[in-house]
């Protein structure tokens, strides 16, 4: 679901950066951004929480891990 939803944004929004907000303890969830190629993000993007740990990927990178065999 999560992959769909990144293609989604860029494929269809056209959105340029997808970006993601979660708490360090959330093991899972950051297992799957870092399986989608998601890179942390680390002093550039200020965060809703003061802990969670901020990750992104760009359209740039996408259609490239998209596009790979």
């Amino acid at each position: 679901a999560a992959r769909a939803l990144v293609d989604h944004a860029f494929t269809q929004l056209h959105v340029t950066l997808v970006h993601a907000e979660i708490e360090p303890d959330n093991r899972p969830s950051r297992a799957v951004i870092e399986r989608l190629a998601f890179t942390e993000v680390t002093g550039t993007i200020p965060t809703r929480s003061p802990t969670a740990v901020a990750y992104s990927i760009t359209a740039e990178a996408w259609t490239t891990l998209t596009e790979s065999p």
